[in-house]
C-alpha cells in the first residue's frame, strides 16, 4: 500500500511540475522514488532528469531512507551511516 501511495505521488508530482515550471517539490528520501523511477518509460525518466536539473525536484537529505527520532542531530546522522 505504501509503495502504491508513493507511485501515485511521484506520477502526479512529475506531471504537475512538468506542466508548471514555477512549481517545485522537495522530498525527503530516495528509496521509493528509485523504485518508481526504475519502472518508468524513458520519456518520463528524461522529464525527471530535467526537473532535477532545473531545481524543480529536490531531495532534502539525499538519503535512501529518512532518519527518524533515533538520529535527532546532525552528528547522530553521520554516525548512523
Amino acid at each position: 500500500m505504501l509503495q502504491t501511495h508513493f507511485s501515485k505521488l511521484f506520477t502526479n508530482v512529475v506531471q504537475a511540475l512538468a506542466a508548471d515550471p514555477a512549481r517545485t517539490f522537495l522530498h525527503y528520501e530516495v528509496r521509493y522514488f528509485a523504485q518508481w523511477y526504475k519502472v518508468q518509460a524513458k520519456p518520463i525518466q528524461d522529464t525527471v532528469r530535467a526537473l532535477l536539473s532545473n531545481g524543480q525536484l529536490e531531495f532534502a537529505n539525499g538519503m535512501w531512507e529518512m532518519y527518524d527520532e533515533t538520529c535527532p542531530t546532525y552528528h547522530d546522522m553521520l554516525l548512523s551511516l
